[in-house]
């Protein structure tokens, strides 16, 4: 788009992933992958200012996950939370939200609230873009989080 345009029209580039904790690979071998991902991510933040953010799939699994393996990487983590530069939650772990009951939901929101805010800010946006359906009611779950902005897909 040219700066100079009239239409009024920004675009908008989030950059972030989508993590399956166990899907493709096992476990074990996908958390290998989650450390040297992060190591790379925080790398990133430290050494390129201009970087703005990044969205870790609106969980916190995958913080815990790492800090399992680097737990001396917690107050950077922290830093960078509460800097906005690392988006987490509101989830503990992305559900397939089609398939569990509303009260798994609330009780995962709960856990991914619990552990952003300790982490130093929590998001709050309603992103369920993998879900292979959408539970009708989110919206009332959601409203019960203060999260009033969605994006999903399917």
């Amino acid at each position: 788009m040219d700066e100079n345009s009239s239409s009024g029209k920004k675009i908008h580039i989030i950059s972030n992933t989508h993590w399956d904790r166990a899907w493709v690979y096992p476990f074990n071998e996908t958390r290998l992958l989650l450390v040297e991902f992060m190591d790379s991510l925080l790398e990133l933040f430290k050494n390129d200012s201009k970087f703005h953010s990044f969205l870790l799939d609106s969980q916190t699994i995958a913080v815990e996950d790492y800090l399992e393996f680097r737990p001396e990487r917690k107050e950077q983590i922290q830093k960078f939370v509460k800097s906005g530069k690392l988006i987490v939650g509101p989830w503990y772990n992305l559900p397939e939200e089609y398939i569990v009951n509303g009260e798994s939901l609330v009780r995962n929101l709960v856990i991914g609230h619990k552990q952003a805010a300790e982490l130093g800010k929590v998001s709050k946006i309603g992103y369920t873009p993998f879900s292979y359906g959408q539970t009708s009611q989110m919206p009332q779950i959601y409203r019960g989080f203060d999260i009033d902005t969605i994006i999903f897909y399917r």
